[in-house]
């Protein structure tokens, strides 16, 4: 995989679509070059990404995931068209792991649509493992 691939995933907006929506960004977060423990950070923080999102959901929305390669590791951006007054629970306790998790947190609820943006970097220590 190469800085630019992108994968995209489209669900229905339920918690009954967390777990593929996790296992394929962990799945392709083990295929680069973050150790374990970022890969379980990764799946984590999408799970708490999802618990974001989905109240925010309308009832017949989509969960729209896309992951891309960048340099630096793995960027995973989700998306989902909101209920009329979406607001991101910015106090919750899924916030608080999010921020806890990922390398960074970006997030934006306008024009009827949530999106967060996760970036995931490899350890440093791993970044530089072949080159000893």
């Amino acid at each position: 995989m190469t800085p630019g691939d992108e994968v995209r995933l489209s669900v229905p907006a339920a918690t009954s679509y967390v777990g593929p929506v996790r296992s394929l960004a962990a799945g392709l977060a083990a295929r680069l070059d973050l150790d374990l423990d970022h890969v379980e950070d990764l799946r984590l923080a999408v799970s708490e990404a999802c618990a974001v999102l989905l109240p925010l959901a309308a009832p017949d929305g989509r969960l729209d995931m896309t992951l891309r390669v960048v340099d630096a590791g793995l960027e995973v951006q989700l998306t989902t068209t909101t209920s009329a007054g979406g607001v991101l629970a910015e106090e919750s306790f899924a916030w608080t792991v999010l921020h806890a998790l990922a390398d960074d947190v970006d997030h934006d609820v306008r024009d009827g649509v949530a999106s967060l943006r996760l970036a995931f970097r490899p350890a440093p220590e791993a970044a530089g493992a072949g080159s000893g």
